[in-house]
């Protein structure tokens, strides 16, 4: 797939900047848009009643969540009745928000609970700036013969 930018530059500048944007595309360095990732993590068994659901992401390593672009974290159960889980941090998710940590009540039965990121991030040496989608669903079986009170979606971003 190919990308493009418009970037205002001095005259004699774009030659260079044209040639270090092909180097790092043909390396694979640089993708702007580092497309989506799916995944469904093993599922988790807790205990019916009040349980704490810890939603974390992990950066690669010299990356920071972009402070000017806006990141977002939506959390959801496919099943209210038995996860009641709606949070949405729409365009302020923030490094200091991570993990969220929200308790949230149980019932007995099965549901999907999601986690949807749309994550703006850069590499501090280099200045790259990066943008990730990702949903991570977790199945859960709310059942009470379990003694677990703790779920745990945990994504690690990687790099291509």
């Amino acid at each position: 797939m190919a990308h493009s930018a418009v970037i205002p530059a001095a005259r004699g500048k774009i030659l260079p900047l044209v040639l270090a944007g092909l180097l790092l595309a043909l390396t694979g360095a640089f993708d702007p848009v580092c497309g989506a990732d799916a995944m469904t993590l093993p599922p988790q068994t807790v205990a019916p009643g009040e349980v704490q659901l810890t939603v974390n992401l992990t950066l690669p390593p010299g990356h920071k969540l972009n402070d000017e672009a806006p990141s977002t974290l939506i959390i959801s159960a496919q099943n209210q009745a038995v996860v009641a889980v709606d949070k949405k941090f729409s365009g302020n998710l923030k490094a200091a928000d991570l993990p969220v940590t929200l308790k949230v009540p149980a019932n007995e039965g099965k549901t999907t609970l999601q986690a949807e990121f749309k994550i703006n991030f850069c590499d501090d040496q280099v200045g790259l700036c990066f943008m990730r989608d990702a949903v991570i669903q977790l199945p859960v079986a709310v059942n009470k013969t379990a003694d677990n009170k703790k779920l745990a979606i945990n994504y690690e971003l990687k790099m291509p």
